[in-house]
């Protein structure tokens, strides 16, 4: 297996997290009030060894390894409107349950990133189609109360009533 040494930068551990979460503010540079605080968070570079795993998937399985690499060339690429989004949304939720053998899935969320600068000093937040900026530093989308949360909120009351039962289990695939 080839591997190689480099550093990936982490949140760096701060007592301030016992009574906040960390954040980060992201605005036009521009804006007005400069001197208000934009995060909390202080990054700290860890030497790691990363392995090349692309010669050895057949060795990885979410229930052994909790991640699963896979090959699949989406139809629905690239996410130009939402009828796209929507297109991409139904292609994955299909190939999903393929490969899990799942009964039901339900996507959540769905983002667009773009190793790009925003080309305008506002943007709207709420727009779908807004590419989101790669992230800075490793981190999780996740909580650890975030999947009760996120399936009580997604399932309507029947789904609710059928599937939150021992006979199920759910997974948070991202």
């Amino acid at each position: 297996m080839v591997c190689f040494s480099t550093y990936l930068d982490f949140i760096a551990d701060s007592p301030i997290f016992e009574v906040e979460k960390p954040y980060t503010v992201i605005r036009d540079t521009n804006h007005a009030g400069k001197s208000r605080k934009l995060s909390n968070i202080a990054w700290s570079a860890v030497d790691v060894t990363i392995n090349d795993v692309r010669d050895h998937t057949q060795e990885f399985s979410l229930e052994k390894s909790g991640f699963q690499i896979v090959n699949h060339a989406s139809q629905a690429l690239p996410i130009t409107d939402i009828s796209k989004m929507e297109d991409y949304l139904t292609e994955t939720k299909t190939y999903l349950k393929s490969l899990l053998g799942a009964e039901h899935v339900v996507s959540y969320d769905c983002k667009i990133r773009k190793n790009q600068a925003y080309e305008t000093p506002t943007v709207d937040i709420g727009d779908p189609l807004l590419p989101n900026l790669p992230p800075v530093g490793l981190h999780v989308d996740s909580s650890f109360d975030f999947a009760p949360r996120i399936i009580q909120n997604r399932l309507n009351d029947e789904e609710r009533a059928r599937y939150l039962t021992s006979q199920y289990r759910f997974r948070i695939i991202k």
